[in-house]
């Protein structure tokens, strides 16, 4: 899906600490939304990791790592952040790892989280920082197998996005479209309450208007390779405080309970379905700009 984000009214929004623990409809259909889409990895506490901002307000509980890949919006400008004290945004979701770097798709990682087919969700910006992209692609299916960190780069670099992030997936990734509602088939077969989403909508009291401004330029250069991927062994250590170890943990058993469900899961066929074709029918060929979505 692409967003023109100088579309007169629209705006970007995401969720408040208040607004956790929701589907991807639900908070769709409490902010207003013209489109949604679930946002990053979470605890069992609903506490985002990476940065985390809705409506200019901070989570508290959000698990700040300085090797995540981080989406902002602020007046006059979004696009893919690396620092979790930058100072602009107003809205803001993290993922990991980075997928997009400077129009190259990238795949740094060879964990399993990575070179295993997985519904996945990605969130990136062009070049001029003018238009939004989400895309999702479901997995776990006869229709769909899912897609690798690399197909889901490949993808976005072909989608015209300059950098790109891949967000939550598995059970979590979810796109909603008003006058549709969910566009894809959650891989649990319902929805999933989770964290945070990033949001599309009309609106001049909600949200911000992140149509580049005047001298506004990309953010540098990431460096993808330093991450840590969440479902690699260690991953979320213990870091500042006893609350965030705690976090941490609860994390990690979270994601430790999805891989051993995911175990039970047959393996796909190299000869399955390819995820394109689904994710091609579902979400890319939408375009938000003007006053109406249409076909691409």
């Amino acid at each position: 899906m692409f967003v023109d984000l100088c579309t007169p009214q629209l705006r970007v929004r995401a969720t408040r600490p208040s607004e956790r623990g929701l589907t991807t409809s639900a908070f769709a259909e409490r902010a207003g939304a013209l489109a949604a889409i679930n946002g990053d990895f979470f605890d069992r506490g609903f506490a985002p990791v990476g940065l985390a901002i809705g409506e200019g307000e901070r989570w508290p509980d959000a698990q700040l790592r300085e090797d995540w890949s981080l989406f902002g919006a602020g007046p006059g400008h979004a696009g893919v952040l690396y620092d979790p004290r930058a100072p602009w945004p107003s809205e803001a979701v993290g993922g990991v790892p980075q997928i997009v770097v400077d129009g190259v798709a990238v795949a740094p990682y060879e964990s399993l989280f990575c070179r295993r087919e997985h519904p996945r969700s990605a969130l990136g910006i062009d070049r001029e920082g003018r238009t939004l992209i989400f895309a999702v692609v479901d997995g776990r299916s006869a229709s769909s197998v899912g897609a690798t960190c690399a197909e889901l780069a490949a993808l976005m670099a072909e989608l015209g996005a300059w950098q790109a992030i891949n967000l939550d997936g598995g059970g979590s990734s979810a796109l909603f479209v008003e006058g549709r509602g969910l566009i894809n088939r959650p891989s649990d077969g319902s929805e999933r309450p989770v964290a945070n989403h990033l949001a599309i909508v009309r609106s001049e009291s909600s949200g911000v208007d992140a149509c580049p401004s005047a001298g506004w330029r990309a953010p540098p250069r990431a460096r993808p390779s330093s991450a840590v991927l969440p479902s690699d062994p260690g991953a979320l250590s213990p870091v500042s405080s006893t609350a965030e170890s705690r976090s941490a943990r609860r994390f990690h058993e979270s994601l430790s309970a999805e891989r051993e469900r995911e175990q039970r899961v047959a393996a796909p066929s190299e000869q399955g379905p390819r995820p394109w074709a689904t994710l091609t029918a579902a979400c890319a060929v939408l375009v938000l700009g003007a006053a109406a979505w249409r076909t691409r």
